[in-house]
Protein backbone atom coordinates (compact mmCIF):
# COMPACT_ATOMS: atom_id res chain seq x y z
CA UNK A 1 0.00 0.00 0.00
CA UNK A 2 1.30 3.46 -0.89
CA UNK A 3 0.40 7.00 0.10
CA UNK A 4 -2.89 8.02 -1.44
CA UNK A 5 -4.11 4.44 -1.84
CA UNK A 6 -7.30 3.12 -0.29
CA UNK A 7 -8.06 -0.47 0.60
CA UNK A 8 -11.22 -2.42 1.29
CA UNK A 9 -11.69 -3.30 4.94
CA UNK A 10 -14.27 -6.01 4.48
CA UNK A 11 -16.10 -7.68 1.65
CA UNK A 12 -19.83 -8.49 1.66
CA UNK A 13 -20.31 -11.74 -0.27
CA UNK A 14 -24.05 -11.14 -0.57
CA UNK A 15 -23.80 -7.88 -2.47
CA UNK A 16 -20.26 -8.19 -3.82
CA UNK A 17 -19.31 -4.76 -2.52
CA UNK A 18 -16.79 -3.55 0.01
CA UNK A 19 -18.25 -2.65 3.38
CA UNK A 20 -15.69 0.07 4.12
CA UNK A 21 -12.43 1.58 2.98
CA UNK A 22 -9.33 2.84 4.71
CA UNK A 23 -6.63 5.28 3.67
CA UNK A 24 -2.89 4.68 3.81
CA UNK A 25 -2.56 6.97 6.83
CA UNK A 26 -5.27 5.10 8.74
CA UNK A 27 -3.66 1.74 8.04
CA UNK A 28 -0.19 3.05 9.00
CA UNK A 29 -1.59 4.44 12.25
CA UNK A 30 -3.25 1.10 13.04
CA UNK A 31 0.03 -0.72 12.39
CA UNK A 32 1.87 1.66 14.72
CA UNK A 33 -0.67 1.09 17.50
CA UNK A 34 -0.40 -2.68 17.08
CA UNK A 35 3.41 -2.48 17.10
CA UNK A 36 3.37 -0.51 20.38
CA UNK A 37 0.93 -2.97 21.92
CA UNK A 38 3.08 -5.95 20.93
CA UNK A 39 6.21 -4.25 22.27
CA UNK A 40 4.55 -3.65 25.65
CA UNK A 41 3.20 -7.19 25.74
CA UNK A 42 6.61 -8.66 24.88
CA UNK A 43 8.30 -6.57 27.57
CA UNK A 44 5.80 -7.71 30.19
CA UNK A 45 6.17 -11.38 29.23
CA UNK A 46 9.97 -11.06 29.37
CA UNK A 47 9.83 -9.48 32.83
CA UNK A 48 7.34 -12.11 34.00
CA UNK A 49 9.62 -14.91 32.83
CA UNK A 50 12.72 -13.33 34.36
CA UNK A 51 11.03 -12.90 37.74
CA UNK A 52 9.76 -16.47 37.61
CA UNK A 53 13.23 -17.82 36.84
CA UNK A 54 14.66 -15.72 39.67
CA UNK A 55 12.15 -17.17 42.12
CA UNK A 56 12.99 -20.72 41.01
CA UNK A 57 16.73 -20.11 41.46
CA UNK A 58 16.26 -18.61 44.95
CA UNK A 59 13.97 -21.44 46.11
CA UNK A 60 16.26 -24.21 44.80
CA UNK A 61 19.33 -22.63 46.44
CA UNK A 62 17.52 -22.41 49.79
CA UNK A 63 16.59 -26.10 49.56
CA UNK A 64 20.21 -27.09 48.88
CA UNK A 65 21.49 -25.00 51.79
CA UNK A 66 18.82 -26.36 54.16
CA UNK A 67 19.53 -30.00 53.29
Amino acid sequence: MRRGDKCELSYDTGTGRSVGTSTYEQVAFGHELKRRSLYRQGTLFTLYGTVGMGIVVVVTRRRRLAA
